[in-house]
């Protein structure tokens, strides 16, 4: 890696450079101005160091070496950002002094917060579209390494980061979001845990309930102390927090059908309506785009919500394969289908009619 000797063109073939064109490259970045940018001093030292391993152009190993010396995989990955960002293959591992510049002129510059994300994203999905859970935990602990180490008071640390961190991603790889009111009622109240549950509506309004318990049915409203409701955007705020603050009822009659959040049940803070397609926040409606509830409780609770599936999953079945007596048969409606359909004998092994 460090003495390579080639580089690849943006068009994926590979070629090698000779000393005359490494000395052409050296000749253009020491016409770079006294007051050069940023990008362009740094181009010109990375070129240079580059060079002393016997690199053309820039190398990962030296990109690596003096911008990242804490933080390696970090600036691994941000070099093949760079890499494939000019059209290099994502396995090179030497890119040109031009190329460099303009990559990173173009990351130091003005970036949206949106912009920012979608780089640090593809930056460890390795360029595809979608992260699995491995490359999720690196990124989440690059950014917590990054945060932890750069406090005012000096680099911190928690014991129980890892823990941390597979908690975080199990919860994002098994969210469940939703806009059938079933599949919620189905998911959620099989889940014997803490919850947060997202509602996405209209205008980039985002609201967040957590509960501390498990969902329930019921015409009354639950829910323990550390009960919170919150507004996510547009901006961030505690609604309320405290206990019997959720109401969840679909099938009891006489009472309002939905859910419903707020220590007031006559002027609750959220509502949501029975077939979970609009959400109303201080009196004003807005059409509900998803539910998005993330489990949070530990592996117990996950194990016996996947218990309680594995258990219907076997109730069906075996109503799927309930054998009918005689009689039973008679008075069936697939027996009646039958014979309209032409079969009259019904023996095993085949229709001897």
């Amino acid at each position: 890696m460090g003495n390579s000797h080639s580089s690849h063109s943006p068009n994926g073939s590979s070629k090698g450079l000779s000393r005359n064109n490494s000395k052409k490259e050296h000749q253009e970045v020491d016409k770079v101005p006294k007051q050069a940018l940023p990008t362009d001093l740094l181009a010109k030292v990375l070129t240079e160091k580059s060079l002393e391993q016997d690199i053309q152009g820039i190398g990962c190993s030296v990109f690596k070496k003096y911008l990242f010396p804490q933080y390696p995989e970090l600036g691994r990955r941000i070099f093949a950002y760079l890499i494939t960002q000019s059209g290099y293959p994502a396995s090179s591992h030497v890119i040109s002094t031009a190329h460099f510049r303009t990559q990173a002129e173009k990351i130091i510059g003005i970036l949206t917060e949106e912009q920012q994300v979608s780089i640090y994203v593809t930056m460890f999905a390795d360029g595809k579209e979608e992260m699995d859970q491995k490359q999720f935990s690196d990124l989440l602990y690059s950014v917590y390494k990054l945060t932890m180490d750069h406090y005012p008071e000096g680099p911190q640390s928690c014991r129980h980061i890892f823990k941390t961190l597979k908690a975080v991603v199990d919860s994002a790889v098994h969210v469940k979001s939703f806009t059938n009111p079933q599949k919620f009622l189905h998911h959620v109240l099989s889940y014997k845990g803490p919850t947060l549950t997202f509602l996405r509506g209209e205008n980039d309004n985002v609201f967040c309930v957590g509960a501390t318990s498990e969902w329930h049915e019921s015409h009354q409203y639950w829910g323990a102390q550390d009960c919170i409701i919150l507004q996510i955007l547009p901006l961030y705020r505690v609604i309320e927090k405290g206990p019997k603050l959720i109401y969840l009822n679909t099938s009891i009659r006489g009472y309002p059908m939905g859910i419903r959040a707020g220590s007031d049940p006559r002027k609750p803070a959220l509502e949501i309506n029975a077939d979970l397609s609009q959400m109303t926040y201080a009196g004003a409606p807005y059409p509900l785009y998803s539910v998005e509830v993330w489990g949070c409780g530990d592996i117990k609770s996950r194990e016996t919500q996947l218990e309680i599936k594995s258990w219907q999953v076997k109730q069906a079945e075996k109503q799927r394969c309930v054998k009918l007596s005689a009689k039973e048969w008679m008075d069936h409606p697939d027996r009646y289908l039958l014979e309209l359909a032409g079969r009259t004998n019904y023996v095993d092994g085949g229709d001897r009619s």
